[in-house]
């Protein structure tokens, strides 16, 4: 499609939670704004972030690069950034004349590599203690005039807190009726029926609901201000944090939502299950304004797929861990359309994300003493292994989509376990992965230790002297860099 009006371009990206919507099937959801946009667009079933973890997924997105790829390998708060600036959906948007802003935080660094004319990250109103979406939805409907008057397209990046940690049952008086611990049905995801685990659940699903009114507030307000056809894109940084979720590689940290809503340029009611990856969004962006592609990106455009097309696509799709200093715990998995490898390059450690969800667990979704007692038999022994796993695991997302019985080292499986392994290595060597390198792995664990020493005295958390980490690791992982 051709036109001299480009169209307006708003991206939605939440935080940790994994498609627990009411398009995608949960019967706690309370999501019909989401569930409208799924049913007149497109809806992805299997989408993933490229890593479990806020910074590296958005990474991902705005520059359509896998985090070792661009260096954002772990979280800004722990001074991990990209190697240098990459052309990504806010330089490219505003060099081809479109309008931009940023509402909420970006969390990529270095944020100078992102710029945006407008940034609102009003703290009392758009942050993990504080979720004012009408608030929000005022300030886009300024940016939004402001555009439309000039008769400039817009690039509207919005960033809402939900679900992150505190999950708020209620903020600034959204949703009007809170669901309650005993209307959760319990989930499979977190199977546990205790009185905290249904409390925390329930916030969860409220969370969900106020992300959702947000977005019907900004639809409100895009209707209102412009005539100018609009695409929406919505997906999430990465999965949700409850357990084996989010900071871990199973299909609860990385396997996320993703909804493209353009009237004009897909096709209304489809769904498709093909393995997409959030490399994948940027090119889609270009391929839906009709913009040149970027070269060297490893993602593909999902235009295509979601005008209906049955083209060859990936077989695989691939997550990426590393943890930060004080959590180094670098891993790669990989997943094919029934069968998932996950590869712990150092199982001879623990796996600290892992274990902050068992009792007693930092974060309030970690587990008590009596969930775990609540917990089946089963996930019981899956939340141990998850603490100290194996060298590799295997899992049959088919028979058990909750990854609760490792197959590997079966010989029934020895070969589906040895063409994931393959097709792993193959991955690596094509985009330049260097952590496979036995003596990058080496270094990388010396350096992630020494800091870990230097600057987390309690071993834990966040650094005390952010600003003095001395971070090297692109000498190692670069593929910029010569080797």
């Amino acid at each position: 499609m051709s036109s001299n009006r480009q169209p307006n371009i708003v991206l939605v990206v939440s935080e940790d939670h994994g498609p627990h919507l009411g398009c995608y099937g949960d019967p706690n959801a309370r999501t019909p704004t989401l569930d409208r946009l799924a049913a007149e667009g497109v809806r992805f079933d299997n989408h993933h972030t490229t890593c479990a973890i806020c910074s590296p997924g958005r990474a991902s997105i705005l520059t359509g690069l896998y985090p070792h790829q661009n260096g954002q390998i772990n979280l800004a708060t722990h001074a991990y950034s990209m190697y240098r600036p990459f052309a990504n959906l806010a330089t490219l948007l505003k060099g081809t004349g479109y309008r931009t802003a940023r509402l909420g935080k970006l969390h990529v660094l270095p944020e100078e590599a992102i710029p945006f004319d407008l940034v609102w990250n009003d703290r009392e109103y758009i942050s993990f203690q504080h979720r004012d979406v009408h608030t929000t939805a005022e300030v886009a409907g300024s940016f939004i005039s402001e555009a439309d008057e000039a008769d400039d397209p817009f690039f509207l990046y919005t960033c809402f807190s939900d679900a992150h940690l505190p999950m708020l049952h209620q903020s600034f008086g959204v949703p009007e009726t809170p669901l309650s611990g005993d209307e959760i049905q319990l989930p499979d995801f977190c199977p546990i029926d205790s009185p905290h685990m249904r409390d925390r659940l329930a916030a969860y699903y409220n969370c969900l609901e106020r992300l959702d009114t947000g977005i019907a507030l900004i639809l409100d307000e895009i209707r209102r201000r412009t005539d100018r056809e609009t695409i929406l894109i919505f997906t999430v940084d990465h999965g949700q944090q409850f357990i084996r979720g989010k900071v871990t590689c199973y299909e609860g940290g990385l396997r996320v939502p993703l909804i493209i809503h353009a009237p004009e340029r897909v096709s209304a009611g489809i769904v498709r299950d093909e393995l997409t990856s959030h490399v994948d969004i940027l090119p889609t962006v270009l391929d839906l304004l009709e913009l040149p592609p970027l070269e060297e990106r490893p993602g593909h455009s999902l235009a295509p797929l979601a005008r209906g097309a049955t083209l060859p696509w990936r077989d695989h799709v691939v997550g990426e861990w590393t943890g930060s200093a004080p959590h180094w715990y670098p891993q790669r998995s990989i997943r094919n359309d029934r069968y998932k490898l996950i590869v712990n390059l150092i199982p001879e450690r623990t796996s600290r994300g892992a274990k902050a969800y068992m009792p007693p667990g930092a974060w309030e979704s970690s587990l008590t003493e009596e969930d775990l007692a609540a917990a089946p038999p089963d996930l019981r022994q899956a939340l141990k292994r998850s603490v100290h796993p194996p060298a590799e695991e295997l899992y049959d997302l088919k028979e058990d989509p909750q990854e609760l019985f490792n197959l590997a080292d079966r010989p029934e499986m020895r070969s589906i376990q040895d063409g994931l392994r393959s097709a792993l290595h193959q991955w690596q060597q094509e985009h330049d992965d260097r952590i496979a390198d036995p003596e990058v792995l080496e270094a990388l664990t010396r350096m992630h230790d020494e800091i870990a020493r230097r600057h987390y005295p309690d071993g834990l958390g966040i650094p005390h002297d952010r600003e003095a980490i001395n971070w090297q690791y692109d000498q190692w992982l670069d593929p910029g860099v010569p080797k």
